[in-house]
């Protein structure tokens, strides 16, 4: 959908969002909870997306926007603006993310290893990797420093934005077999280290590289941006009442090992957020109308909650 003024907005999305990073902090709380002895979680936080289910969700909403607006720049002006894309994400990410990481740092440097309550990472050249948004690999590989373990999320999106408009001008033509063979070689790739070395820190690397997901919400848009019909029987009222069952089960379950496997499972979970993103932002005649101005509005700072929110629980602790 498009506002006069050439601003894409799917209404709802900031929405979901918010849900996303709110269900993280959440989770986040639980932990410290647990962690200092302070008291058991308790119901509250089952009434949410856990933690993984909620980054899951950024994911598939990252995707999917991305790449309907890098189809919607192609058509408007022929050619996607790779330099441009990379400035403007550059600004939308890079300032929140590096001076994040410059608290952390000076916290670092200050306390170090003795830092109360938190294992620091024994070396300050673990900050070198933050530093070069590869903080995926840092969390594997060495100790998460305090107040940034949850970047290695935007480490990976930032990956995915390297090489997604590039591979989308590649396989202009063929979007959807393209986006389709991401997942494929996911799993499958994903399969065999799993099989073959399941505790190793590369296999564990390569399964949070969340292309899968990320390349999920693309084929929502790529459908939506074509007007395909294969999005009127998700867009009927059954598909809305199973897509309404489906995030239900996505919540109840949320302690299942089994719907969280590493494969099958999240590939899963990202196809159920796929047609919750366009149920609720796509579907003009939809019933889950979940948008309005708080929840946008919060959605809309979602980045700063979910960058800022475990030092600000750990300042309060």
């Amino acid at each position: 959908m498009r506002f006069p003024t050439g601003r894409i907005f799917f209404p709802g999305l900031d929405a979901l969002r918010f849900i996303a990073a709110l269900s993280v902090l959440i989770q986040h709380v639980s932990q410290f909870q647990v962690q200092i002895g302070l008291a058991e979680p308790g119901w509250f936080h089952r009434l949410f997306l856990s933690g993984f289910d909620g980054v899951v969700l950024f994911f598939v909403l990252s995707g999917f926007l991305i790449t309907y607006m890098l189809q919607a720049e192609g058509r408007t002006t022929g050619r996607i603006d790779i330099s441009a894309f990379y400035v403007r994400r550059i600004l939308r990410i890079w300032p929140l993310y590096f001076l994040l990481l410059s608290i952390a740092l000076a916290l670092y440097l200050a306390a170090g290893r003795n830092t109360p309550g938190w294992v620091q990472p024994h070396d300050v050249a673990v900050f070198g990797l933050y530093a070069a948004l590869l903080a995926n690999i840092a969390l594997v590989y060495a100790l998460p420093a305090l107040a940034i373990s949850q970047t290695w999320s935007i480490a990976v999106e930032e990956q995915f934005y390297l090489v997604w408009p590039l591979l989308m001008r590649l396989f202009s033509n063929r979007l959807l077999t393209f986006m389709l063979g991401v997942v494929a070689v996911k799993l499958l790739a994903l399969g065999f280290l799993v099989h073959e070395w399941p505790a190793n820190r590369a296999t564990i690397v390569v399964s949070q590289l969340a292309f899968e997901s990320l390349a999920i919400g693309g084929v929502g848009a790529v459908l939506v941006f074509r007007g395909s019909s294969v999005l009127r029987p998700l867009f009927h009222p059954l598909g809305q009442l199973a897509t309404v069952g489906a995030f239900v089960a996505v919540v109840y379950t949320r302690d299942d090992v089994l719907f969280r496997s590493r494969t099958l499972g999240v590939t899963i979970l990202s196809l159920a957020f796929a047609a919750l993103i366009l149920n609720v932002g796509c579907n003009e005649r939809s019933l889950l109308r979940i948008g309005n101005p708080v929840l946008d509005y919060l959605g809309s700072i979602s980045y700063g909650i979910y960058m800022f929110h475990p030092l600000l629980i750990y300042g309060i602790v």
